[in-house]
């Protein structure tokens, strides 16, 4: 019976080391994917957007999964205008976390700058959606949707950029007044031609 007791407690003993030693693995991975992550952000800080590349690319060869940094790199990509590198990393941190309005923002501002402002109207409106106290994003789908002459659709949002931010409410306050002056002008113009 002891020798049973014996033989039990040195299996839990055994099993207790191998469990300590894992989780302790898995912590100086993690610790160490953040460190490069920081690093390569810092870098990219600096605009050494290659350098920031090389060290977020070890920090997913240690965790594929780690959305800071996919972002990070994706924001490294996107500066360097290597938009496709950027939509992978986008899509990758989606595929991890698909409610998160940050990602589809960064992607849809992405989107803008190429010029794909479908997508990137889309892509707000999943930020808006998932995100829904982030006045950015209310504000550049705003501003895009003012952009294609829907100004009436975007002064609700650049309403709502207004009263979630006051340090941005001067600058969109004019814009705002200029697109309802633009408004006017069109009901304007479409009342001569009746």
């Amino acid at each position: 019976m002891q020798m049973a007791n014996t033989i039990e407690t040195e299996i839990f003993l055994k099993l207790f080391i191998v469990l300590f030693l894992l989780i302790m693995e898995n912590c100086f991975f993690q610790s160490k994917v953040k460190r490069l992550n920081y690093e390569g952000l810092h870098l990219a800080k600096k605009g050494k957007h290659d350098e920031g590349i090389k060290i977020l690319t070890q920090a997913l060869e240690l965790n594929c999964n780690s959305e800071d940094a996919l972002l990070h790199r994706g924001i490294c990509y996107s500066i360097k205008r290597d938009y496709e590198k950027a939509v992978d990393d986008y899509n990758r941190c989606l595929s991890l976390n698909p409610e998160s309005g940050r990602y589809y923002y960064n992607r849809g501002h992405l989107k803008e700058c190429i010029g794909d402002t479908k997508a990137a109207l889309k892509d707000y409106q999943h930020a808006i959606k998932y995100n829904s106290d982030n006045y950015l994003y209310y504000n550049y789908y705003g501003r895009l949707l003012a952009s294609i002459d829907s100004t009436a659709a975007a002064l609700p949002f650049l309403n709502v950029a207004i009263e979630y931010n006051a340090f941005d409410r001067s600058n969109v306050k004019e814009e705002i007044l200029m697109l309802k002056n633009r408004c006017e002008e069109k009901r304007n113009m479409i009342k001569r031609y009746e």
